[in-house]
């Protein structure tokens, strides 16, 4: 009996084990990860032909040129860089002309950025004012929004320095002699095309990633037949499941993604070192961004893609692997191993943006869980007590 019932209780924690590695490695909502990779570029080809329709003379989010731009005027930090210095670059472009063309002709990007992101806080902020989400879970949402909010500067960090060689990689230059110039860190004023990749990774793939995340007791499912009153009235009224999670996000994930950048990371360029906490700063390591990503007295620079050294470690181990590649000839640019391997690398930072939020949101589930548990036995003990006492 007992060897029976032990059997038996073995097979069922092997069956949650691997029930749960499942999860971990392939939830349902994490195959949309080759989703992003291909609208992007597919954004990309038609933005470039809508610009060569009207005549511009150069290239939309031209990385070569930008990485040029990047070695003329901050050599030091390029050769340091564990990608750039293996990949290098092939261009004859003017830098000074194209960095001036691309802020004068990138200023629709920003402003639609600016304008969608404080939209959605905007929304956001008024729904959770509306009707607010449950109270047991505002904290587990918050948590997973901002764990999804720093993933998505970090994909969309790497995404333009690395294998996209996008408009953001201006920061890393020097252009303080010419017009139009900021200080020395990335703002969504200075860096030009910058639009696909953090539209892209900042709200949509954060959003779809928790579609089947939702709790069990979700009632506030999506319906494809859901007309549009009826959908803005579920959405301003939810409470719980999905729905009720996208009024947090729409806030605290833009909130996030807009104020990092334009606001946390200014105060530290300027300061010269972290404002928080010496015990906080030892956990975040939010100086790192400054110590290693624009460092030229480091051995290694363009570490550190995110707000926080620490959530940014396994990315510069990544940063490693892809000089590596370029290094030993795996990799060569303007190749079509080099498109491949866009892809992929694509693929793996979506990937690994979605299993944040899905391991986050499966760690507070349980917490959630174990929590109300407590406080069931703790109910059902107090009524036992109650009917000994009567």
């Amino acid at each position: 009996m007992d060897s029976t019932a032990t059997t038996t209780t073995t097979a069922t924690a092997t069956a949650t084990s691997s029930s749960l590695l499942q999860k971990i490695l392939l939830p349902i909502n994490v195959r949309v990860f080759f989703f992003f990779p291909i609208l992007m570029r597919i954004l990309y080809f038609t933005i470039n032909a809508i610009y060569q329709l009207f005549g511009a003379n150069y290239k939309y989010m031209d990385g070569e040129c930008l990485l040029k731009m990047v070695n003329e005027t901050n050599p030091i930090h390029f050769q340091k860089h564990p990608v750039w210095k293996y990949r290098s670059y092939e261009s004859s472009c003017n830098t000074e002309e194209y960095w001036v063309t691309n802020i004068i002709d990138a200023k629709w990007e920003s402003t639609t950025l600016q304008f969608y992101m404080k939209g959605c806080m905007i929304i956001g902020l008024l729904a959770c004012l509306y009707r607010l989400p449950d109270l047991k879970k505002i904290l587990p949402w918050f948590l997973i929004c901002f764990v999804g909010a720093e993933c998505a500067i970090i994909t969309a960090h790497y995404q333009s320095d690395i294998n996209h060689r996008g408009g953001a990689t201006e920061h890393h230059a020097n252009m303080d002699h010419l017009m139009f110039t900021k200080p020395h860190f990335a703002t969504f004023g200075t860096a030009v095309r910058t639009i696909i990749p953090h539209l892209a990774s900042i709200f949509f793939a954060s959003s779809l990633s928790m579609i089947k995340n939702d709790d069990k007791n979700n009632q506030d499912k999506i319906s494809t037949n859901t007309k549009g009153k009826t959908f803005l009235q579920h959405f301003l009224n939810s409470q719980n499941g999905f729905l009720s999670y996208l009024k947090i996000n729409l806030l605290i994930h833009n909130l996030w993604v807009f104020c990092a950048p334009v606001i946390l990371h200014k105060v530290i360029h300027n300061l010269g070192y972290s404002p928080l906490p010496s015990w906080l700063e030892y956990i975040l390591r939010t100086y790192d961004h400054v110590e290693y990503h624009h460092t030229d007295t480091r051995p290694i620079s363009g570490f550190c893609l995110g707000s926080f050294g620490t959530f940014s470690v396994p990315y510069d181990w990544f940063l490693l692997l892809h000089g590596k590649l370029y290094a030993n000839g795996w990799i060569q640019k303007l190749t079509m191993s080099e498109k491949i391997a866009d892809f992929l690398f694509d693929v793996l930072l979506f990937y690994m943006f979605f299993q944040a939020m899905n391991i986050t949101n499966m760690i507070m589930q349980t917490i959630f869980d174990s929590f109300n548990s407590i406080v069931e036995r703790r109910k059902r003990s107090q009524g036992k007590e109650h009917a000994h006492a009567a």
